[in-house]
């Protein structure tokens, strides 16, 4: 491997963990902030940060790969040494493939099979933010404060159960 490589690959790096970092930090600093307010976000602005920390993590894991990959290819002076390496990145890129594959599928599994929905409704001329929140054996609905697109009320105004 050359050090224009490393160097490339360790800037890739620190900024796939610096943007998904960053994104943490924004979503928690918005969370506080609003709750100042007495505000929440929608969920969908929480579903727009999963996909940018999967991006993250799915580019990180790429990135091992690919630095494995690299790894896998240095031709070693002993024949014995080679076949440890290789046989070390070989396991390691098929373990950092699996946790990619889970990364992806656990995160959208969470996501699409959760039970919590969240629509705009209108009674009496009021918009109102209806969460529907499954549980296993009932519907609890939870009608809150509708503000704009981005942002609702955090206090249940009223439940119903269906």
């Amino acid at each position: 491997m050359d050090k224009a490589f490393i160097k490339k690959f360790g800037l890739f790096l620190l900024v796939t963990i610096g943007v998904a970092l960053g994104a943490f930090l924004l979503l928690k600093g918005m969370e506080f902030l609003l709750g100042l307010w007495q505000l929440a976000l929608r969920q969908w602005i929480y579903f727009l940060f999963e996909l940018l920390e999967v991006a993250c993590a799915t580019a990180f894991l790429v990135g091992l790969i690919v630095l494995l990959c690299n790894i896998y290819k240095i031709d070693l002076k002993k024949q014995w040494a080679e076949v440890i390496v290789r046989l070390v990145c070989t396991v390691l890129i098929i373990c950092l493939i699996i946790a990619l594959l889970s990364t992806w599928f656990l995160s959208f599994f969470i996501y699409f099979f959760s039970e919590d929905t969240e629509e705009v409704k209108q009674i009496n001329q009021t918009a109102y933010v209806e969460k529907n929140k499954s549980l296993w054996t009932s519907i609890r609905i939870e009608y809150y404060e509708y503000v704009n697109i981005f942002v609702r009320g955090n206090k249940v105004l009223w439940q119903a159960y269906d």
